[in-house]
């Protein structure tokens, strides 16, 4: 019996298979990148949805996107850059979902050619703990060096270029704050610690009404302080309106900028100040005002 099949459209994204391979990112990491991938331009790599949007594509809470992000920066799997225009200020981040085939092309090069030692000294160096992914320019410098032939070491030839070109995790973020103690109120707390008499009565205090079950599990995924907690909420009842969504705001943006302490929500709201006063005028400039 002849069926007619009627053929479905299927609608594909850019997914790098190298990432897949990546034992240093967990699955919401992955997951993060692959969300990306989906709303970026083929051609550029560009795209700026919206953090809500990515979460939801995610298949995780805002707080963790944030934290796969910048995870995703640090490794070199995407760029980020903030924006903003004259009038709503900050908007959605634009991302750039970095091209890695210059890797895919060198690996497929070496197979062809049946370079075995460069083969093995490109999967040594993707291998390589505690770096970001190798740039171009690591890359070409691996080549070359193995197309000169010799019989050096090739994990102490990968180390020392990859060294060389400083794309190792610690040079890439010399200000590491990974010390940080969980005994100093200002740093971050168990959940448990979070929701002090404090915190509560402040919460009432700007919100009208006690804390509720759902605005906790919310609050608790950022596991700040609670002198942290009680900042935002401050904030928030005197710039935003009162509104629990405004809290969350304030906690992504501390997330997004690496606050560890009430020093850091300082200097925080100091640079801000700062670029408000730049953006005020070039709005006078531009006879906005």
């Amino acid at each position: 019996m002849n069926e007619k099949i009627e053929m479905k459209s299927w609608y594909f994204f850019r997914f790098q298979e190298l990432i897949m391979h990546d034992t240093s990112l967990d699955a919401f990491d992955k997951s993060t990148y692959a969300a990306l991938s989906m709303h970026a331009d083929t051609n550029t790599g560009m795209c700026f949805p919206s953090l809500k949007t990515l979460a939801e594509k995610a298949g995780c809470s805002k707080p963790r996107l944030i934290k796969s992000i910048k995870n995703l920066v640090k490794k070199g799997y995407i760029e980020k850059k903030k924006r903003k225009n004259d009038i709503k200020g900050n908007i959605s981040n634009v991302y750039k979902v970095v091209d890695l085939s210059y890797i895919n092309n060198a690996l497929n090069n070496a197979k062809e050619n049946n370079n075995e030692r460069l083969e093995k000294a490109l999967k040594l160096r993707l291998n390589l703990e505690n770096s970001a992914i190798p740039d171009y320019n690591e890359v070409l410098t691996l080549v070359n060096e193995i197309n000169k032939g010799g019989k050096r070491d090739l994990q102490g030839l990968v180390n020392e270029i990859n060294k060389a070109c400083k794309r190792d995790l610690h040079e890439l973020e010399p200000n590491n704050k990974n010390h940080i103690n969980n005994d100093d109120d200002d740093g971050r707390k168990s959940q448990k610690e979070i929701f002090t008499k404090k915190t509560n009565n402040l919460f009432k205090e700007v919100f009208n009404h006690p804390i509720k079950e759902y605005e906790k599990e919310e609050l608790s995924k950022y596991k700040f302080s609670p002198g942290i907690i009680q900042y935002a909420i401050k904030k928030t009842g005197k710039f935003g309106g009162k509104t629990f969504a405004y809290l969350l705001e304030i906690l992504d943006s501390y997330i997004e900028n690496d606050i560890q302490n009430i020093e850091d929500i300082k200097k925080l709201n100091k640079r801000k100040r700062n670029n408000n006063n730049l953006d005020q005028k070039e709005l006078e400039k531009k006879g906005w005002n």
